[in-house]
């Protein structure tokens, strides 16, 4: 069961967000140990595939049992 792309039968999306990551430690090398991650919007959803886009899953891709 999956979400299937209209356009190629892809079964990878990608969304761009924007969002804020708020850290609360960090080591010497200044890698992140512990962060909060806040998603403040989120943009057009894409077929990893072939790139076919749109405002929702439904959008570009259908639900196969």
């Amino acid at each position: 069961m999956s979400w299937k792309c209209k356009k190629c039968g892809g079964v990878f999306f990608t969304q761009t967000t924007k969002g804020k990551i708020t850290i609360t430690e960090m080591n010497k090398k200044g890698e992140l140990k512990e962060y909060e991650e806040n998603t403040l919007s989120y943009g057009r959803i894409a077929c990893g595939d072939c790139g076919k886009k749109g405002k929702t899953i439904k959008e570009i891709a259908k639900w196969e049992d």
